[in-house]
């Protein structure tokens, strides 16, 4: 229970770091939002952490007691999850040194360019370092997978993060904003990502189905299958609205 947890804290921690795309293109001067960026970063961190000393644990089918064994943590280290640990940690510490400089109004262009291509690597590593401990390794053509399990999750990181900045934006808007100015611009944002998620999950459903008629045989089937309809009705709600 503490693993999923704690798994589940560093997908909302990736999530609201997804919300750097709105920031930089559709709402740059909001200091509120900049918080929420911080907060995601944070939350990485930390939950990398917590993954890393829990590993050896659940591993060895030991309780909580265990998780600063310093055996527990050597074997952890030895293993390529627990190197793509401290590859993930050590880009969010890349984040938060380059987010504070990267998010002033007042940065020249040049460095502004060359900040935002840092941020984009270490944003990359993170996301690469969830797609190569995840299901998609077992894969037997494990770049098809994971490859598109990293597109599939950020885009959702950039949509469903940027849908937080912009309920932000709607919320509490900075005096003299209009806020329409960020909505119209994440709308392009988000059709792209939408349909990012869409085809890459596809991709992922076709490579973990053996067949069609897995879709309404097995669980996982039934479960894309939910997917896919709440989808097609956020999707409605958005061309609505």
């Amino acid at each position: 229970a503490v693993s999923t947890a704690v798994r589940w804290l560093a997908y909302l921690g990736v999530v609201l770091l997804g919300g750097l795309v709105f920031v930089l293109l559709c709402r740059p001067a909001a200091p509120r939002a900049r918080r929420l960026l911080h907060v995601g970063a944070g939350l990485v961190a930390v939950t990398t952490v917590g993954a890393f000393v829990l590993q050896g644990p659940y591993a060895a089918g030991r309780g909580l007691t265990a998780v600063f064994d310093p055996g527990l943590l050597a074997d952890t280290l030895r293993v390529a999850y627990g190197k793509l640990l401290l590859l993930r940690l050590a880009a969010v510490a890349a984040l938060l040194v380059v987010l504070p400089r990267l998010l002033r109004p007042e940065v020249p262009d040049r460095s502004r360019s060359r900040l935002e291509n840092a941020a984009m690597i270490a944003g990359f590593l993170v996301l690469l370092t969830f797609s190569a401990t995840g299901h998609p390794v077992t894969d037997p053509v494990m770049f098809f997978s994971v490859t598109a399990d990293l597109v599939h999750f950020g885009a959702i990181a950039v949509w469903v993060g940027g849908l937080v900045q912009l309920f932000l934006a709607l919320y509490r808007p900075l005096p003299g904003e209009d806020p329409g100015f960020a909505a119209t611009r994440f709308s392009r944002l988000a059709t792209w990502s939408v349909t990012a998620i869409a085809i890459s999950g596809a991709v992922l459903a076709l490579r973990i189905m053996p067949s069609l008629s897995g879709l309404w045989a097995t669980l996982f089937g039934v479960v894309v299958l939910l997917k896919v309809a709440g989808l097609v009705v956020l999707l409605v709600v958005a061309s609505r609205s």
